[in-house]
């Protein structure tokens, strides 16, 4: 017999502001270096710019043209 089991987790409203402000933060950072590969702009060139830019690691920067490259080829 297969049971099916449900979790639920109950989020604070400052958790989820702050995770809708998160988002949207990162989708302008992913529209604008989407913008400036299409001018032909290297992403080596842009990692630095746009960490100074943005604020964000290395890490973080990484993780946006991983899901830009999946996005175009879907």
């Amino acid at each position: 017999m297969e049971s099916k089991i449900t979790y639920q987790t109950l989020l604070n409203i400052h958790v989820t502001e702050f995770c809708d402000l998160m988002g949207g933060f990162f989708g302008k950072i992913e529209r604008d270096l989407y913008k400036d590969l299409e001018k032909g702009k290297k992403l080596n060139d842009l990692k630095k710019s746009y960490q100074i830019k943005y604020g964000i690691n290395a890490r973080q920067f990484n993780s946006i043209p991983i899901i830009l490259k999946g996005k175009i080829a879907s």
